[in-house]
């Protein structure tokens, strides 16, 4: 089954597992399961490092990108199918700092992934 973490979820998975909940953590130990990060995630990250909301992040996003492969996941590129208006919403969003979580659900269910897990353990 192939799941795509949110932003949350890969930097807890990397740095503070004990956030993320058993459901979430028994997704992304089963051996079974195919787990996805998004090129997004990682633009979020930057944006979110550079405003000050990831004081503690000492890695470069190429550093960060490296550990979440050792881990067993698997990059997701964007892409010009990605490009549709709901994937336009997330980054007019992201640049505008606001609450995206809508935009990039609609994104994701767009993109045949059987799930998108957010950092609280739903499952959209």
């Amino acid at each position: 089954m192939k799941y795509l973490i949110d932003t949350h979820v890969c930097l807890w998975a990397v740095a503070e597992s004990h956030k993320l909940s058993s459901t979430v953590k028994d997704i992304l130990e089963n051996p079974e399961h195919i787990i996805l990060y998004s090129q997004v995630s990682l633009f979020e990250i930057a944006i979110k490092f550079k405003t000050g909301k990831l004081p503690d992040f000492k890695i470069t996003l190429d550093e960060f990108n490296i550990v979440l492969q050792q881990k067993g996941f698997t990059f997701q590129p964007l892409t010009n199918e990605h490009l549709s208006f709901p994937a336009m919403s997330l980054c007019i969003g992201l640049c505008c700092g606001k609450d995206i979580a809508v935009s990039k659900i609609q994104l994701l269910k767009n993109h045949h992934y059987k799930s998108y897990i957010k950092a609280n353990g739903q499952m959209c």
